[in-house]
């Protein structure tokens, strides 16, 4: 049987910058909701918006709406939440 120590440091500022973290986890968690779905279907299925609404928001981030929610960077997340929560503010 083997050990191992893992060791955590505590950054000083988050990774990333959000416009509301409420909407980041509530992005992430449609993304990965329904496994094997394409990212479009995904956020679609989370009742967050419309397809059409997801659309425009994945062609403004650069983000393919084909790929799969486990392949998107934590840059990639925080781009697609915030300009979601652009696009819902109005």
């Amino acid at each position: 049987m083997d050990s191992a120590v893992i060791r955590l440091t505590r950054r000083k500022f988050p990774p990333v910058t959000l416009t509301s973290e409420e909407t980041f986890f509530k992005v992430v968690r449609a993304a990965f909701g329904q496994r094997r779905k394409t990212l479009i279907n995904s956020l679609t299925g989370s009742g967050l918006a419309s397809k059409e609404t997801w659309s425009e928001v994945l062609v403004e981030t650069g983000i393919n709406p084909t790929r799969r929610g486990e392949t998107l960077s934590l840059d990639e997340f925080a781009a697609l939440a915030n300009t979601f929560e652009m696009s819902i503010r109005g």
